[in-house]
């Protein structure tokens, strides 16, 4: 009950996740709880960097979980963004497994957040030996988003640049190839639009 309680008083009916991939050696999930006492039927949108986006509707049962297999839903080979929309309340989490680079073994579950934000802060970045940072960018609103993204380092500001991402696209951005190898650096993005970024 202090699940439902939470998620319910949360009012937690929009989740949005910017980074995905159903590229070769990584799986990804979306998990689904609906702590309702009744069914919901969901809507989930994919948008991709490029193409259009495809919209699934989804039903979970009352009291129930429901797995998603991302690379099921949308094939093989994509760099994808995921918008869960519900009548109710729900809890939706993207957990994803990996063989990077043929060498990396791993995984990681994430929340989704519950609105889009002009602003966003990002603290931790490294692009030393062996670590790869990347930004991704989802623009789910009607309008194209034009991003500044400012990187700083124990320095203050390194570099600063400007993206547009397009309405219901996926953008990403290698932090690596922006700063440079072997840097400490944090991440601010101002946006004209509402987007999410992770």
């Amino acid at each position: 009950n202090n699940t439902r309680d939470l998620i319910v008083a949360n009012q937690a009916k929009l989740w949005y996740f910017a980074e995905g991939t159903t590229r070769p050696g990584f799986q990804e999930w979306l998990t689904v709880l609906n702590p309702n006492l009744e069914p919901v039927e969901f809507t989930v949108t994919y948008a991709f960097g490029a193409g259009e986006e495809i919209k699934k509707g989804y039903r979970v049962e009352e009291e129930s979980r429901l797995s998603i297999e991302v690379n099921k839903e949308v094939g093989e080979g994509h760099d994808v963004s995921v918008v869960v929309d519900s009548p109710l309340p729900i809890m939706v989490e993207r957990p994803m497994y990996f063989l990077y680079g043929g060498a990396w073994v791993g995984g990681h579950v994430s929340s989704g957040v519950n609105r889009p934000s002009t602003t966003w802060y990002f603290a931790e970045g490294y692009t030393g030996a062996g670590f790869e940072e990347w930004l991704c960018l989802l623009n789910p609103g009607e309008q194209p988003a034009t991003v500044k993204v400012e990187y700083l380092t124990s320095g203050g500001l390194l570099k600063e640049e400007q993206v547009v991402v397009q309405p219901w696209r996926r953008h990403t951005i290698s932090v690596n190839q922006e700063v440079g190898a072997d840097r400490n650096v944090s991440l601010r993005l101002t946006s004209d639009q509402a987007i999410v970024a992770e």
